[in-house]
């Protein structure tokens, strides 16, 4: 009678097991918060991007920093990447996409798509050559990553203003003089991350034309933002009044070395759209610290979806890192 009780009692047991396993209703991710780290690359833009366990790249550095980056995002724990978006083709900023998309086994590479005829023009400075190489992985996906598009990101959202048209191809009179370098840049992504309450806002190298093109086209109540990551690098020709002052962020990162500390004029104009604004640069992380002897290797700003803390991220012990908030 006891082996029989047994019996059924284990019976009704994996039973009621079996019922309560769902692995078809398990999350992807755990709603923790959102992190943006600005990884110190000097002259050069890697942002790694969390929200949970899941984890994102924006731009991937110059091809001399690749060591820097793989180091970061293994001291992370990153395995996969669920993309890596490419905001231009200039080689500090997508230098090392095909060995990160490889090492972390990135689900999708996001870039602008360009037509054959943009293609052409692709004349010199090593572009083309770039465009084919993201063409070539396999992670390679055209999201549209342009006006009124957006990506989901476990609790965020990505949405992006750029426009449709390429700068590469365009014909307008106002163009004729203007350098393909600077068209290269002009075509930069420009894309907001929305986490609960809080905003993030990514600018690339845009300049003039393209930031116009954003602020003309969306209202300041849709692109304000808590932090921008300015664009390249501090210069003033590509930080321009209007867009700016629609962001009004109160953080404001400059991916840099020392010789491209942010510009005086766009220091003024980030501190007359947002006059408690923080303006921090990668290259230059101990100088908002308190004390401390450490060798930082990052900013990190992290969101809890209503409020956003600053803080440096430096190496702990072979392999691992830390965090240190600012002052």
């Amino acid at each position: 009678m006891k082996n029989l009780f047994k019996k059924l009692f284990v019976s009704s047991l994996i039973i009621t097991l079996a019922f309560q396993y769902h692995p078809q209703e398990a999350k992807a991710y755990t709603a923790t918060g959102f992190n943006a780290y600005y990884i110190s690359v000097g002259k050069a833009d890697c942002i790694l991007i969390q929200q949970g366990d899941l984890y994102g790249l924006i731009d991937t550095g110059n091809t001399t920093d690749l060591a820097v980056v793989e180091n970061f995002l293994d001291r992370k724990g990153v395995t996969t990447l669920e993309f890596i978006i490419i905001t231009h083709l200039d080689v500090d900023h997508c230098g090392n996409v095909t060995p990160l998309a490889i090492e972390y086994n990135a689900k999708s590479i996001v870039y602008r798509e360009l037509s054959s005829t943009a293609q052409e023009k692709l004349t010199s400075g090593g572009y083309l050559d770039r465009y084919n190489e993201i063409l070539g992985l396999s992670a390679a996906k055209n999201t549209n990553s342009y006006a009124g598009r957006s990506l989901k990101f476990g609790d965020a959202t990505i949405n992006f203003y750029s426009r449709q048209a390429s700068f590469i191809d365009d014909n307008d009179p106002k163009f004729n003089n203007v350098g393909l370098s600077t068209r290269i840049n002009l075509d930069s992504l420009i894309f907001q991350i929305v986490y609960k309450s809080n905003k993030f806002f990514f600018l690339g190298d845009a300049g003039t034309s393209a930031n116009d093109y954003v602020s003309n086209n969306y209202s300041a109540a849709i692109l304000k933002s808590d932090v921008l990551k300015i664009s390249h690098h501090g210069m003033s020709a590509n930080n321009t009044v209007g867009i700016i002052t629609s962001v009004g962020a109160s953080i404001a990162i400059n991916s840099a070395s020392p010789d491209f500390a942010t510009q005086a004029t766009t220091k003024k104009r980030l501190e007359a759209a947002n006059e408690n604004v923080k303006i921090y640069e990668t290259w230059n992380i101990p100088s908002y610290m308190p004390a401390d002897s450490n060798t930082y290797t990052g900013i990190l700003v992290m969101s809890n979806g209503t409020k956003v803390t600053t803080y440096g991220v430096y190496n702990r012990g072979a392999t691992s890192c830390n965090k240190t908030k600012f002052n």
